[in-house]
Parts: C-alpha cells; structure tokens; sequence
C-alpha cells in the first residue's frame, strides 16, 4: 500500500505565516497617499475643488477642478505640487469653462470646451497654455453641437472617440441633423464626413455651456454663504 502523508497543523501554520509575510511586503512597497496639491485655499474649511474627469496621457494626468478663482477649468498634474497647475483659464471671469468629454491622444487630450466667445466646441491640449486651442468651430454662435432639447427632453453628444492619430465626433448641425466629423487637431484638418437625412423635427439648440456654468456659479456662491 502507498502512504499518503496528511498535512499537519504545523504546515498549515508554516505556509500561513509565508502568506502573511507576502502580503506584508506587497502593503508596505506601496506609495502611502498623500496630498498633491490644495488647489482651492478659499478660507472656507469646506472649499473644495472637486477634481473629477481624471485622464491620463502622456505620463500626466488631465482633471477638472475648481481653484475658487477661475471656476471650473482644465487642470494638468505629474503627482508633485510643483508640476500641478492651471492648464489655460479658457472661460475668463470666474465662470469656468466646464470642460468635459476628456479624451487622451497620445501625449495631449481633446475636450470640450466653453470659453464664453463660441459656445462648446473641441479644443485640444498638450498640457501647455499655448498649446491648449479651440480645434474648430463646428456651430458659429453660442449655441452647441452637443446638446439638443427634444420635447422636453435634453439629450447630450459627449462621444469622443480616438482611431490612430484622428479623433471622431458626432455634433448636431443649425437644421438639427446628427452629423459624424474627423479631426487631426487642427482646423484645417477637421471635416464632416456623415451627416444623416433623419431631422430632430421640433428640437432646439441651447447655449447649454454658458447657462449651465452660471447656473453652478450661483449654486456654489450659495452653497458658501456668498
């Protein structure tokens, strides 16, 4: 007959201990968190700058965030409070361009963008002031492509979407048809390539950017007893 040996207390104990040593080692090589950068020092102990659409391209990460004096605009950071700032106020005045839809591209992203002049339109960044532009104005005005009111119902067109060195969107013309374009980040190099004959029959475009980044200014201004 063939003996099978039965693990023993002292195994199991033995091959938990290594476990736990494992587990240890892998804890500890962690980076403990710590606090990049107070982007908003208003005096308000409960002033934050509530940093969200968090994308990383080229080494950095891309947030929004509102430091209390620009509003809501385009933030860059490489994990350290030296290289943590403000990319471009886009929207002057406090207002805040309610950047949106970010996109990373290789080393820079695409967004949207209102910067108070041409409603939102697509800007590109690479993490530079002069380095950050309005890619092309698909809809002159102030109204936007993205955004469209349908019989009481808004529906938004935030898709952006990379293939190799080209991004594509979809944007909704002034007679309200779904149209797809290409862009290679410059105006030349952005194009209607598909519009659809289908008709939003009834629907409006609004100056959704602008409106809504006052309505969020007057909220926050509230929200701290100014």
């Amino acid at each position: 007959m063939v003996s099978l040996e039965q693990p023993t207390v002292r195994d199991f104990i033995v091959k938990l201990i290594i476990v736990i040593c494992a587990l240890q080692r892998i804890v500890f090589a962690q980076a403990p968190a710590y606090l990049v950068k107070d982007i908003n020092q208003a005096p308000d102990r409960n002033a934050s700058s509530s940093p969200e659409s968090l994308t990383r391209a080229g080494g950095r990460v891309f947030f929004v965030a509102d430091d209390g004096i620009h509003g809501r605009e385009l933030w860059v950071t490489d994990g350290t409070p030296q290289g943590s700032s403000l990319v471009k106020d886009i929207n002057s005045g406090g207002v805040g361009c309610r950047c949106r839809a970010l996109t990373p591209a290789g080393n820079s992203i695409y967004f949207i963008a209102d910067d108070g002049v041409h409603g939102e339109e697509i800007w590109r960044s690479d993490g530079t002031e002069d380095g950050t532009k309005l890619v092309k104005e698909i809809l002159p005005g102030t109204d936007s492509p993205f955004h469209i009111s349908l019989h009481g119902a808004n529906r938004d067109f935030h898709q952006l979407t990379v293939v190799g060195e080209e991004l594509y969107f979809p944007a909704i013309s002034a007679d309200l048809k779904l149209s797809i374009w290409r862009t290679d980040g410059s105006d030349a190099g952005t194009a209607k390539i598909f519009e659809s004959a289908f008709n939003f029959a009834g629907g409006s475009l609004a100056q959704l950017g602008r409106n809504r980044a006052r309505d969020e200014v007057g909220q926050g201004s509230q929200s701290r007893g100014v």
